[in-house]
């Protein structure tokens, strides 16, 4: 088993030749190989896996449809009557590639069929790369609840590959800085700084340098008992929101989501004594110039019942993780629902913001 104190499952473009010779070996155990896809990266990126590492192009692949509301169990079954009907056995190795959407739903496929296989993240998302696949968190979507089912299992491996990134719209490429601005607030105020200052999103050097945050709370807390909850800030009102989207038929971004959630918990923490006026107005001049939100007259009472379900809520409070300073977290902080409208109220009235 891996040790989640160990980072060196995280692959990128100069360590391809470990991949590769796992692939080989995998090929001449006969170990079967199984790529999961959906039907946007099987156009955009499949080929891509299959250049880098020939050894897939043998694989069986298994394609799904595109998007969060395939995130789900039945999604999930239906992958495993595959696998069954295809005789994968306990040697299988499947190969997730795509988005948060494939890393979260394949992993979690694979760390509970035959009671757990091999399984390998391509990310091919920025968001992907720095955040979903990384950490060993997966799973799926219930009745529209953001992830209330699921697994914590290491991927044997991650590999990390900019040239996916070519095949991604602008707007795709900036849902992944949400997270990445994300990491830096709540545990590195230089990187912060960096990537407000220069918006070097893109460089393999801040991809490093997020998945490296990340990597380092996780090896502290791999089972979110405390500080792993820090990379939920923002994600108490984005998973709402993204929840009150598809019970309404619409779409959002994750990215956009959390985008939002950064602004909202932002001046949950200013109002709460953590962070300073200039502070929040720092982050949120900076969000807004990446995001344009389009819609945002979202009222507490239609996200109540989503943020109840949220994962660090205990004893009936609702708990986020909060801001004490830029680059410094705050987990398990009680909210009131007062203080959530007010908060959001406040965001209605703001501009849209500038970006996509």
């Amino acid at each position: 088993m891996i040790n989640f104190a160990d980072s060196s499952y995280v692959l990128t473009q100069g360590r391809k030749q470990e991949l590769i010779d796992f692939l080989q070996d995998c090929n001449n155990q006969k170990r079967k190989i199984y790529v999961l896809c959906d039907t946007n990266t099987q156009q955009h990126c499949l080929h891509l896996l299959q250049t880098l590492f020939p050894q897939t192009k043998s694989a069986s692949l298994y394609c799904i449809q595109q998007g969060e509301s395939f995130k789900t169990i039945e999604t999930v079954t239906g992958f495993w009557k595959f696998l069954l009907q295809q005789q994968a056995d306990k040697h299988t190795v499947i190969i997730n590639l795509g988005g948060g959407v494939i890393t979260d739903l394949g992993g979690f496929a694979a760390s509970l069929f035959k009671r757990g296989v091999d399984f390998i993240h391509v990310p091919t998302t920025l968001l992907a790369m720095v955040d979903a696949a990384i950490g060993g968190k997966n799973g799926v979507n219930i009745d529209g609840y953001k992830n209330q089912s699921g697994s914590i299992v290491l991927p044997r491996y991650v590999y990390v590959d900019t040239d996916f990134l070519e095949s991604l719209s602008q707007d795709e490429k900036v849902n992944g800085y949400a997270e990445m601005i994300k990491h830096a607030l709540v545990a590195d105020q230089e990187f912060y700084k960096v990537l407000s200052e220069q918006c070097s999103f893109e460089k393999l050097q801040s991809i490093g340098k997020a998945i490296a945050i990340k990597l380092s709370i996780v090896a502290i807390d791999p089972f979110e008992k405390k500080e792993r909850k820090l990379l939920n800030f923002g994600h108490t009102i984005a998973h709402a929101i993204e929840s009150l989207y598809y019970s309404q038929q619409q779409d959002i971004s994750h990215g956009k989501a959390v985008a939002a959630g950064i602004i909202v918990e932002s001046y949950i923490s200013n109002k709460m004594g953590f962070i300073s006026d200039a502070e929040l107005k720092q982050i949120t001049d900076f969000i807004q110039s990446l995001f344009k939100f389009d819609e945002k007259d979202i009222v507490v009472e239609k996200l109540l019942p989503f943020m109840m379900a949220d994962k660090k809520n205990k004893q009936g409070q609702i708990r986020f993780t909060l801001l004490e300073s830029i680059g410094k977290g705050i987990v398990d902080i009680a909210v009131q629902i007062a203080m959530i409208e007010e908060a959001l109220v406040w965001f209605s009235k703001k501009d849209s913001g500038y970006g996509v």
